[in-house]
């Protein structure tokens, strides 16, 4: 974070020295460096698997629900599990 002044307009992010070689002209009409190959468009094979945690909150909600509230109806779906979408 900088003050505005100091910030880089758009001319300068061009002539910056790790994107001074870009045809900016031509940029939306070049491929990609690299497409992943996907299955459809939730695929998220490219992402790491990691071990699944509790969803933060949840102790405290199993204790306490309350359909008058609507706190548990705050987040539904938060937590997403791989697994489950390969089910699919």
């Amino acid at each position: 974070m900088c003050r505005t002044e100091q910030r880089l307009n758009i001319g300068g992010i061009k002539s910056h020295k790790w994107l001074r070689h870009l045809d900016w002209d031509n940029l939306r009409d070049m491929p990609a460096p690299w497409i992943p190959d996907l299955k459809n468009d939730e695929d998220t094979c490219n992402f790491e698997k990691f071990e699944e945690l509790e969803p933060w909150g949840a102790a405290a909600n199993t204790k306490k629900k309350s359909k008058k509230s609507g706190e548990d109806q705050m987040l539904p779906d938060w937590t997403y599990k791989r697994e489950l979408e390969e089910k699919k």
